[in-house]
This record gives structure tokens, sequence and C-alpha cells, in this order.
């Protein structure tokens, strides 16, 4: 259940924990060094880190493009709607509140700080 009172933070140190805690279950899906991250199927990460309505700050900055599917989020208060072939942009220090993710939603995504 989502907590909308408390903010949670997402970064590198979330992400590394989950690989080691062998949260993804094939190591090509996700490289996290000190300062870049690349994630290459984002269905994983939606089952460990993301709930609907749980709003979020992303410590860095990230670019993702949808492969498939469809998701709705709220980024620093605006809602936007992303589909197959979409591009994403997301500031590092961003509030993002994920709203709907379609069960075919999956993407791949870069980040750094």
């Amino acid at each position: 259940m989502a907590d909308k009172d408390n903010l949670i933070k997402l970064n590198f140190e979330h992400l590394k924990n989950a690989i080691d805690d062998e949260h993804f279950p094939n190591s090509h899906y996700v490289y996290v060094s000190k300062d870049f991250a690349v994630v290459r199927c984002f269905q994983h990460v939606l089952k460990v880190f993301l709930r609907l309505g749980q709003p979020y700050r992303l410590g860095e900055l990230r670019i993702g493009r949808i492969i498939s599917g469809t998701m709705k989020i709220t980024i620093n208060l605006l809602n936007y709607e992303f589909h197959e072939g979409m591009i994403i942009y997301v500031s590092g220090e961003s509030i993002v509140h994920p709203n709907y993710f379609s069960r075919d939603l999956n993407m791949e995504a870069v980040s750094t700080s």
C-alpha cells in the first residue's frame, strides 16, 4: 500500500542494493556504477521498487524510452502520459508519482549523476 505522506528517495544506492540482494534474476538487465546506471528491462524495476500512488524523489537525472505499453505519471506536479516509442527526461531531484502502468509496460532507461 502506498504511503503518500512519505516521499521515498530512489537513487543509485537503492538500485545497487537490489542487485546485491538478488532482486534482479539476470544481471544483464541492470548495470550500476558510482555515477551511471542502465536499466534494460524496466519490468523488473516495477516489481522491486515502484508502487502506484507512492511519490518518489529521483536522486539522479533519468532518460528513458518506452519499449511497450503505457504509463501515466505526475512529474513535479505535472501530469504526463507516455506510450511506446516515446522518450522521457526527468531531471535529478524531481518528484515522480506513478498513477498507472499498463500490464505490458516496459522501457529502457539511463541515469547519470
